[in-house]
């Protein structure tokens, strides 16, 4: 099960290469490239992709709990994070739409194993 997430005011995804915040960082996975990071604070595992205008979608696989994570990265940033579960998800999404963002087109990895993509529309 993956659960996705955007922040409510856009992060560059050029902030995130080499993140070191708070015991969150940036982890190198052969998964990893110049479009697709993966953030862990040790344990848990998020991760984020670059949309062709430099926004980042965020998601998360499985039974991690990324909860700090996002919250490490909300302060850092100064912005919330809502998951497509949130009522105001489309509100979000759709804003962002207005303002270069398409679609996001999430492929579903984890550290081990690449998984299916996911297209989420506005």
């Amino acid at each position: 099960m993956s659960t996705s997430y955007l922040p409510r005011t856009p992060i560059p995804f050029d902030k995130l290469k080499g993140l070191n915040i708070e015991g969150v960082k940036e982890h190198q996975t052969p998964d990893t490239s110049e479009e697709k990071a993966c953030l862990t604070d040790g344990e848990n595992y998020l991760w984020a992709g670059k949309t062709s205008f430099n926004y980042t979608w965020f998601s998360k696989y499985s039974r991690n709990f990324v909860g700090d994570i996002l919250d490490t990265l909300a302060a850092h940033f100064g912005t919330e994070f809502v998951s497509e579960h949130d009522d105001d998800w489309k509100e979000v999404l759709e804003v962002q739409s207005v303002e270069g963002l398409d679609y996001i087109s999430i492929q579903l990895p984890t550290p081990d194993n690449p998984g299916p993509w996911k297209q989420v529309y506005p």
